[in-house]
C-alpha cells in the first residue's frame, strides 16, 4: 500500500529534486557489453544439468579434488580387498594346520 498521494508533493522538492539528478554519461560499448552478458547468462541457463556439472568438475580445483578422492577411495577399497583375502588366506593355513588332508576349495 502506498500511502505517498502525489497531489501532496511539494512542487519546490519536486523540481530540487530533477535539478539533483546527476547526467552521467555511460562508458563507450557499455550497452553492447550489456547485451554480451544478457546473452552469456541465457546460454548459461540453457546447459542441461549435466553440462553445467561437467563444466564445474573441468576447472582445475574441482579437477583436482576428484582425482584425491578417487585415488583415496582405491587406496582404502585396496586396503580392505587385501585385508579380505589376507584373512582368507590365514583360515585356509590355519584349516590345513589343524587337519592337513581336508580338502579346501
Amino acid at each position: 500500500m502506498n500511502t505517498n498521494d502525489s497531489s501532496n508533493e511539494d512542487p519546490q522538492l519536486h523540481q530540487l529534486l530533477r535539478a539533483a539528478r546527476p547526467d552521467a554519461e555511460l562508458p563507450a560499448g557499455f550497452q553492447a557489453a550489456v547485451w554480451r552478458r544478457i546473452e552469456q547468462a541465457e546460454i548459461a541457463a540453457s546447459r542441461s544439468w549435466l553440462e553445467r556439472v561437467v563444466n564445474m568438475l573441468l576447472r582445475p580445483q574441482w579437477a583436482a579434488t576428484g582425482i584425491a578422492v578417487v585415488m583415496l577411495a582405491g587406496a582404502v577399497l585396496g586396503v580392505r580387498q587385501s585385508l579380505e583375502t589376507e584373512r582368507a588366506a590365514a583360515h585356509t593355513r590355519y584349516i590345513t594346520s589343524v587337519n592337513p588332508f581336508q580338502h579346501q576349495p
